[in-house]
């Protein structure tokens, strides 16, 4: 494949794949950015790590958003038990220079004289209920924010961790984009054509020759000619037909909590031999797509069976050499001095892969 056959089809496919890639990984980027802009007051306390605040910088706050350092830490000589439940935990009050805090530890056991965690705002109605257990003369003492022990990184670690996951799957996003673009030769499934023998230039005339003509079916996002299935959009494909090893009816299930029959869907799938496509066929005659189908691949088997599930997964080769034998038989009768118009029969084939009376040439 040289440069000057980028102008092909499947090329321009190619490069459109690149461009999707590309503006998925611009796109995740802009994301992060957000994220962390939307958050930039916790990644900075989560940077600079916890701070040692004093009694005089508690006494002068009147809300936790005034504090720029909000992860702190903190000794006091006594806690007590506020007699109030949280979501997960227990409430506590700690004595801190002139002021009381409302300490939100993770469990009911008391917590140590000296803690760490994050300063947020006390709740209005949290407030009344604490007011309401301590004496009339405590309750000017009683500071506006609240010191939740619960372990203020874990939220960043987990982040970081999905950042980065995210961050390598967009990277390897972006740089095959840039690839498809530079050199759309280098995408996988044209290789892959490449060298299985299949002309690239042929197949690409081919394939928009039939969707020109809008003869194809679709299938989810794949589209099947009389020769190849093709997939658009970041997640580029093309498979031949003749490298199809079965073709096999499903029935999707969508079950209330999983137990409770809702409906019923039915669909295809094809096994290729290095692909599966899956699909649902769900707004026309599924009967007719599946006739069809074996239609355009009549040497693709059909037989059900657990041995050839099991076959299929762990020995396709195996697979793939009998539906190769299939494919010659067809490709020989059809090219017969006769036209094909001779006795289509294949010969049985090792259970449990028998084969039937393949359908006419369409």
């Amino acid at each position: 494949m040289t440069d000057d056959q980028t102008a092909n089809w499947l090329f321009r496919k190619a490069r459109e794949a690149g461009v999707f890639r590309i503006a998925i990984f611009a796109g995740l980027l802009a994301l992060t950015g957000l994220a962390l802009a939307a958050n930039e007051r916790y990644w900075r306390n989560f940077l600079a790590g916890p701070y040692d605040i004093t009694p005089a910088e508690i006494a002068a706050v009147s809300s936790a958003d005034e504090l720029t350092r909000y992860w702190v830490r903190m000794s006091v000589p006594q806690v007590v038990d506020a007699g109030v439940n949280s979501i997960s935990g227990h409430y506590w009050i700690a004595q801190f220079g002139e002021k009381l805090i409302l300490v939100d530890a993770p469990s009911y056991q008391r917590p140590t004289l000296r803690f760490e965690g994050a300063l947020v705002d006390l709740p209005d109605d949290l407030k009344r209920l604490v007011l309401q257990r301590l004496k009339p003369e405590f309750h000017a003492a009683l500071s506006p924010v609240l010191f939740d022990i619960r372990n203020f990184e874990d939220a960043g670690r987990l982040s970081l961790g999905i950042a980065a996951v995210v961050g390598i799957l967009a990277i390897g996003l972006g740089c095959s984009g840039v690839a498809l673009l530079v050199k759309p030769a280098w995408a996988r499934p044209l290789r892959r054509l490449a060298a299985s023998g299949v002309p690239i230039e042929e197949a690409a005339n081919d394939i928009e020759h039939q969707i020109n003509s809008r003869n194809f079916i679709r299938l989810g996002d794949w589209m099947v000619t009389s020769r190849y299935a093709v997939r658009q959009g970041p997640r580029f494909g093309v498979e031949p037909l003749r490298f199809l090893l079965r073709i096999e009816p499903i029935e999707y299930r969508k079950k209330l909590l999983g137990v409770i029959p809702l409906s019923r869907t039915y669909g295809v799938r094809l096994t290729f031999r290095r692909r599966v496509i899956s699909a649902k066929l769900a707004q026309v005659p599924q009967h007719e797509t599946y006739k069809l189908l074996h239609r355009l691949a009549p040497w693709a088997l059909i037989h059900a069976s657990p041995q050839l599930r099991k076959d299929l997964r762990w020995h396709r080769a195996k697979i793939a050499a009998v539906v190769e034998a299939r494919y010659q038989h067809i490709l020989a009768a059809e090219t017969a001095p006769d036209g094909g118009r001779q006795d289509m029969t294949i010969a049985p084939v090792s259970p449990p892969y028998a084969a039937s009376r393949t359908p006419p040439k369409i």
